[in-house]
């Protein structure tokens, strides 16, 4: 299987963020400041999502504690996870979402 790497953009500064076992690391996710962010690929979807909002405030503002980034993450995934937003996967090959 391929890692699946995506690229972004934050306050004019590119991002590439990429979905990979991370358990030899023993960590869920990662902000590295060559402009990488991982997320481990095995979390369940709510955990993914909490996890790369957590890395996108590190991306944002490296001076932010773990604890402000955990509490803002949990906030905003809490939200978002309550409007009903959910990871879609897409087909490789059609690019259109499996049912």
């Amino acid at each position: 299987m391929r890692m699946k790497v995506i690229g972004i953009k934050l306050d004019g500064r590119r991002w590439r963020l990429r979905k990979r076992k991370l358990g030899r690391d023993r960590v869920v996710g990662q902000c590295w400041s060559d402009g990488v962010i991982e997320v481990d690929c095995r979390l369940s979807q709510k955990r993914k999502l909490r996890t790369l909002l957590h890395e996108l405030f590190h991306a944002l503002d490296g001076d932010l504690s773990e604890t402000c980034c955990e509490q803002r993450s949990k906030a905003f995934a809490d939200a978002i996870w309550a409007e009903g937003y959910r990871e879609m996967r897409m087909d490789a090959e059609f690019r259109r979402p499996r049912r």
